[in-house]
């Protein structure tokens, strides 16, 4: 009687020292993920408080039916223009051909840098223009008249 009360307490311990093991595991599993998560988000708000379009100005051009918009990455982050939310008259708009500083065609708008866009086949002039970045920041152009 005495040895198998005994190797009954070996087997309960290797049982409860497996599923500490398991519960152990999954807590420091998970940890690890809401510390990723927390990371990614402080990321994420870091990049929005250092997004900022500066000097952003729009105008329409009724002859050649376009909207020309011009505006200076004055933010510290880096933009991908082809993350750009463009909002005529409180409507998303699509199509606008970004013309960088230097000329050169891409999609990389650095800091302290301007560009104009140009959307053609805007059949009536907009009141409003609203700039989205992809950080979630919101810039209203102000109206101009094109040169």
């Amino acid at each position: 009687m005495g040895l198998s009360v005994t190797a009954s307490h070996v087997i309960w311990f290797f049982a409860f020292v497996g599923l500490a093991g398991g519960v152990l595991t999954a807590f420091f599993d998970l940890s690890g993920t809401f510390r990723h998560a927390e990371a990614t988000r402080q990321a994420i708000d870091s990049e929005k408080l250092h997004a900022f379009l500066a000097n952003a100005t729009f105008c329409y051009d009724g002859a050649a039916q376009e909207v020309r918009v011009n505006a200076t990455n004055e933010g510290a982050a880096a933009l991908d223009v082809g993350n750009l939310t463009f909002v005529l008259d409180g409507a998303p708009a699509s199509g606008f051909a970004a013309t960088p500083q230097d000329g050169v065609a891409t999609s990389f708008w650095a800091p302290g840098e301007w560009m104009a866009f140009t959307e053609t086949g805007v059949a009536r002039e907009p009141s409003t223009l609203v700039i989205a970045t992809e950080h979630g920041v919101l810039v209203r152009a102000t109206k101009t008249a094109c040169p």
